[in-house]
């Protein structure tokens, strides 16, 4: 079956479905013992709350919220350098 590219629904399907073969293609050598496929999943945890926090800000914090994130993001910033 071809893909209609110009149709938006068609194309999230197709990535939706082709993303999670490879999820589980990868969780499969993770299991297996492929260190490869162990640092894909780590560098996923290790992201996820950090995007969770961005999608939030962007999406539906206040001007407020967002001025708070930024400061304690510099202060997390100074202190990873002080520590190198």
């Amino acid at each position: 079956m071809a893909i209609d590219w110009n149709n938006p629904e068609e194309v999230r399907e197709y990535k939706r479905k082709y993303a999670k073969k490879y999820r589980d293609k990868r969780k499969k050598e993770a299991e297996q013992g492929n260190e490869k496929a162990k640092a894909y999943f780590e560098r996923g945890r290790k992201t996820q709350a950090w995007r969770s926090v961005k999608s939030f800000l962007k999406n539906q914090a206040t001007l407020k919220q967002v001025r708070e994130a930024r400061e304690v993001l510099l202060e997390r910033e100074k202190e990873l350098k002080e520590k190198k």
